[in-house]
């Protein structure tokens, strides 16, 4: 009888590990299975129960993940990590939301206009699974959820991160539970590069998938950021950002004992200001926990730099070959070493550095544009008004003039909203190059606007304002590339929706202007017609 016990026990806890093997592999299908097996959903063992209960959370059905956690809690369960609750406020936050399925993906999202981008959304992951992918060993199994949160309230209620993780480090999409989390990208007003965002986090879901949960969080977005362009086309789109290498240059130089006059009286008030680069010691366990904006952007610069270097030197199936041996249990370093050829991981990292020091930086101070939630100004999203009021009231006096039809005055207000300590302020510049344009200085707003978008490219005004330069100017290609580029940050813009449907009438596009017609359709209304509305339907 007690052989028969400790058998039965014995199995038991197998399938239980089975259930977990499958879901930090995020296999639903392979956890549904398992906790089937087990009889959970019928069973009155509380731990059963939350697993049942985890496992329909991790398959998106959060009412039946509610229940079971209700259950389990009701039966003794010791809920430690506050579970059931998120359960709970994830089953409020995607309650009455609408679904799109293909055989790979599910997009859900609450009806209303971001149903201009749900086609798209799904374009972008399916493009992304044949393009990054096979880089990967593969994709994983499906489908994916893909959830689109409409505000930040929602994000944060569903994702569990703190607002200030959101709002300081510009957390605005995460892979977990198996699923993709993001948000609308007009929850940010100004909108943002959410394409390649989503594409980001499937390449986080596809190494935790290849790897069961092994990979450390740095590596993970190493490789989702060093991947995430290919999405277009497979190619190699990968460049440090102005900002990245402004940071990783003055860490580079820090290392070498180079200290900035402006650092080193910081430092002399704050002693523990940070110096050079971070360790990836320092980089656990997220990125998006570090204290700072600035410290986040180094971190993903370093990060995204070093596998820059791993597949220059290893080849492009430097993953294929290191995400196998991570999965079987080889320490994640050592094996990123192995497949790039280096053996360990200290040799690598040396090799990286001393590349660092090889490559060219742009030196200009670049501002971190912000994340400002749900109906923020236009100067909240700007990286130097947002926090400088004495700068923002002159550029509004700069506004007032040029209402009152005082352009050349509004210049001159402008010009003393400008910090020269400071980096550049897209907004401001698009306040200036309006100014120009007042004044018939095309070629003064063209290059204003130009300029800024080499240090701000995902800021949509400068694109728009840069199309309309563009577009009066006959340039009529030109204007709606700008457009267009424009429109892939912030899909909701009437103005732009009009433009691009007009001029690519007129070139010949139909497909382009028959999306952006039945957009502006979209937008007019509110939303879709509700025969085209599909419900979730949460299967308890």
């Amino acid at each position: 009888m007690i052989t028969l016990l400790i058998a039965l026990t014995s199995a038991l806890a197998a399938s239980v590990a089975d259930v977990r093997s499958c879901l930090d592999a995020n296999d639903v299908g392979c956890a549904d299975a398992a906790i089937a097996s087990l009889g959970a959903a019928s069973s009155s063992d509380p731990n059963l129960l939350a697993l049942a209960a985890e496992t329909a959370f991790y398959g998106g059905r959060y009412t039946a993940a509610a229940d079971l956690g209700k259950r389990a809690l009701d039966a003794g369960y010791v809920d430690k990590h506050d579970d059931v609750s998120l359960y709970q406020r994830t089953t409020v936050a995607t309650s009455g939301w609408a679904e799109v399925r293909t055989k790979q993906f599910v997009v859900r999202y609450r009806p209303g206009v971001d149903a201009i981008i749900v086609d798209e959304a799904l374009e972008t992951l399916e493009a992304t699974q044949k393009n990054i992918t096979p880089l990967l060993g593969g994709p994983p199994p499906g489908p994916t959820i893909l959830e689109i949160y409409p505000d930040g309230t929602s994000f944060i209620d569903a994702s569990s991160l703190p607002r200030e993780a959101v709002e300081t480090t510009g957390v605005v999409a995460l892979s977990k539970w198996s699923r993709l989390l993001a948000l609308s990208p007009r929850a940010l007003g100004r909108g943002y590069g959410w394409k390649d965002t989503i594409a980001h986090e499937y390449v986080h879901l596809v190494v935790a998938n290849k790897t069961n949960d092994r990979t450390p969080v740095w590596m993970q977005e190493a490789v989702a950021r060093y991947l995430e362009g290919r999405r277009k086309d497979g190619l190699d789109h990968f460049r440090l950002t102005p900002r990245d290498q402004a940071l990783l240059g003055e860490a580079v130089r820090e290392e070498q004992g180079q200290i900035d006059p402006a650092k080193a009286k910081l430092l002399a008030k704050h002693p523990d200001t940070h110096l050079g680069l971070l360790t990836f010691d320092q980089m656990h366990p997220s990125l998006a926990l570090l204290p700072t904006a600035e410290l986040a952007a180094l971190a993903y610069a370093q990060v995204s730099s070093l596998m820059s270097y791993c597949f220059k030197t290893g080849g492009e199936d430097v993953l294929v070959k290191a995400l196998p041996m991570i999965r079987d249990g080889s320490d994640p370093r050592d094996a990123l070493a192995v497949a790039v050829g280096t053996g360990k991981f200290a040799a690598l990292e040396r090799e990286w550095m001393d590349w660092l020091e090889t490559q060219p930086y742009d030196q200009t101070p670049v501002g971190e544009l912000p994340v400002a939630l749900d109906g923020a100004d236009e100067a909240a999203s700007d990286p130097v008004m947002a926090g400088r009021a004495d700068l923002r009231r002159y550029m509004r006096l700069g506004d007032l003039l040029r209402e009152e039809g005082r352009p050349a005055a509004a210049l001159k207000e402008y010009s003393q909203a400008f910090d020269p300590e400071e980096p550049p302020s897209p907004l401001l510049a698009n306040k200036i190059a309006q100014a120009h344009l007042d004044l018939g200085l095309v070629d003064a707003a063209r290059k204003d606007l130009e300029e800024s978008l080499r240090y701000y490219p995902e800021y949509p005004l400068s694109h728009k304002t840069l199309a309309k330069i563009r577009e009066e100017a006959g340039e009529k290609k030109l204007a709606l590339s700008s457009y267009r580029e424009a429109l892939e940050l912030n899909p909701y813009d009437p103005d732009v929706l009009t433009a691009v449907a007009r001029l690519a009438k007129a070139q010949g596009l139909t497909a382009v202007a028959a999306r952006a017609d039945e957009d502006l359709t979209i937008l007019k209304r509110g939303g879709q017609e509700t025969k085209d509305v599909h419900l979730i339907e949460d299967a308890k």
